[in-house]
């Protein structure tokens, strides 16, 4: 018993004694802000750190088609021709993209990606890798379609002719000198070359020469084989082999830049 009280004693002084004998006290004053001695802040858990939404793409970008700017909380869009120019609210909430057009009459030819929704709402994931911008629409599309834009793009445009005299303007657009999209439409509204419009998907150096592949969809749904046997700043010829409403299209054209 009397081993348990000395034990229990010394287990409960807080003090300690010097060499000289003397008392030294471990006990630690809660004021004491000296070297070494760390205060914890009282922590406050009832108010979460509050961080500002995000906002989604802002800024100007470019496709072969026009230009699309996005702003806080409106937005723009300018085809490359002046002839269809849209704009109304822009909104972006959990990771989606909204885009409210405010009067649809006024374009008759306005692009796809907006079209597609049919005068409602448009959404879409937006993805910006780099200086491009990617927008997913939320909607039933061709598998795989995008909208895809660039900050900086650089533009070729040509007036390509047949020997039948049917006349189609393309247009092919590059970044960074890699091509990018291009886009081609009739302009004698016979729809006898190639299509009355649609894309061109790749643009390639083969042993045959250049070579683009052209698409379209829609209820007639296209595509073509265009190869460039001769091809200068100013000029070039080929021939085309493709298919259009289940006619079977080939010939040969020329074509003129007209690039300012």
């Amino acid at each position: 018993m009397r081993i348990i009280f000395l034990l229990s004693l010394f287990a409960c002084r807080s003090n300690s004694l010097g060499k000289d004998g003397t008392v030294v006290d471990n006990t630690v004053d809660p004021s004491d802000t000296g070297p070494g001695v760390v205060i914890d802040p009282p922590s406050d858990d009832t108010a979460p750190p509050v961080e500002d939404p995000p906002s989604g793409p802002i800024g100007t970008w470019s496709s072969c088609d026009g230009s699309l700017t996005l702003s806080t909380s409106d937005f723009t869009w300018q085809n490359m021709s002046g002839s269809c120019s849209l704009g109304g609210e822009r909104d972006f909430s959990d990771g989606t993209l909204f885009l409210r057009v405010e009067d649809f009459s006024s374009c008759t030819d306005g692009p796809w990606w907006l079209s597609i929704f049919d005068d409602a709402t448009a959404a879409y994931t937006p993805i910006i890798s780099g200086t491009r911008l990617t927008m997913v629409p939320l909607a039933a599309v061709e598998a795989g379609r995008v909208a895809q834009f660039e900050e900086m793009l650089s533009y070729e445009r040509w007036m390509l002719s047949t020997p039948e005299g049917y006349s189609t303007s393309a247009v092919l657009c590059s970044a960074d000198g890699t091509f990018f999209a291009g886009s081609y439409r009739t302009i004698d509204d016979s729809c006898e070359f190639l299509s009355c419009g649609g894309r061109i998907d790749t643009r390639a150096e083969t042993e045959s020469g250049e070579v683009w592949t052209t698409t379209c969809g829609g209820d007639c749904p296209c595509g073509a084989v265009v190869t460039i046997d001769s091809i200068s700043e100013t000029s070039m010829s080929g021939t085309y082999n493709g298919y259009n409403c289940g006619r079977v299209l080939e010939g040969s054209f020329t074509g003129e830049s007209t690039s300012p």
